[in-house]
């Protein structure tokens, strides 16, 4: 394990054993987090929430607006597919169950209850962004450990993995606007 001052390990002690009971977090500190997220109010949301032992990190309004392209932005490959899913099929069942189970019109299930449902899913990956994402980094963070690398080595492999991708970014963006072009549109 990389030899982080005692001070920040001692700083960043949690009250709650895991995010998934399994764990203690005495071994991360700031720094580690820090690493991996880069700037920004992350690593210190995450304190928090590790100390606090809540089951929410926080709400990231950015993941809630851009959805699955800020997953896959904070290389969360696997959260952007689900998200990417779930946002193109939750919106048109709710839409259709609105017209065969309660016989809506076609204007209040595609002009109101979609909308909605988008609204609603995009809630729901603001509030699952900043969990997946500490998950990721407390994975990360431990996976580093076991290789008892030197403390540059060991921050250096932790900040490799976290960060942001530009470029899957826009390849998201791309791929999501030839589904929509045709897929929805037509061809």
């Amino acid at each position: 394990m990389a030899d982080i001052d005692n001070e920040q390990r001692k700083e960043t002690q949690p009250n709650s054993q895991s995010i998934d009971d399994s764990s203690s977090f005495e071994d991360i500190s700031l720094t580690e987090l820090k690493s991996f997220a880069g700037a920004g109010d992350y690593p210190q949301q995450w304190l928090m929430h590790l100390r606090t032992g809540t089951r929410l990190a926080g709400f990231n309004a950015w993941a809630a607006i851009f959805g699955m392209a800020w997953f896959v932005y904070r290389k969360l490959y696997i959260q952007g597919f689900i998200a990417i899913v779930l946002e193109m099929i939750v919106p048109g069942l709710a839409g259709a169950a609105a017209l065969v189970l309660i016989g809506a019109s076609e204007s209040f299930a595609y002009g109101f209850v979609v909308p909605a449902t988008i609204i609603g899913v995009r809630i729901v990956l603001g509030f699952w962004a900043n969990q997946a994402l500490c998950k990721k980094a407390v994975r990360v963070i431990r996976e580093a450990d076991a290789l008892n690398l030197d403390n540059e080595s060991h921050l250096q492999m932790i900040a490799a993995a976290g960060g942001v991708n530009i470029g899957a970014y826009f390849i998201a963006v791309g791929i999501v606007g030839v589904i929509d072009r045709f897929l929805l549109l037509g061809f």
